[in-house]
């Protein structure tokens, strides 16, 4: 429903420039992957990332397969729908994938990483 990840968001990608103008940009604690380029996302191109993702297609498959050569097999989309836990399984059904959006599915993600007790 709207003009997402095209260069339909010029206008909006230029305000949201200038507004990250004015925020400090840390190393990530936890490696990113930026769906601009699939590449790690560092603090010296954040700002330029989080603009141009408003106007650049989104390169998940390409951010999903980087992250599992780099020996990752679990993603939790942080949210409500499940759609990118979906794709996820699209891209390989083997991955571990969870959804969470309140407590109880927290816990159920937590849950499915324990190691099995039998």
């Amino acid at each position: 429903s709207g003009a997402f990840h095209s260069p339909l968001m010029a206008d909006a990608a230029e305000k949201l420039a200038e507004y990250l103008a004015g925020v400090e940009f840390s190393e990530p604690a936890i490696p990113l992957v930026c769906n601009v380029d699939a590449s790690p996302l560092s603090a010296a191109c954040a700002r330029e990332h989080l603009a141009e993702h408003l106007t650049h297609p989104v390169r998940f498959q390409q951010s999903v397969e980087a992250l599992e050569e780099q020996g990752h097999t679990t993603f939790w989309e942080v949210g409500f729908g499940g759609v990118l836990e979906n794709l996820v399984k699209r891209i390989d059904r083997k991955a571990v994938r969870a959804c969470v959006q309140d407590r109880a599915s927290f816990d159920a993600a937590l849950e499915s990483l324990a190691p099995d007790a039998s």
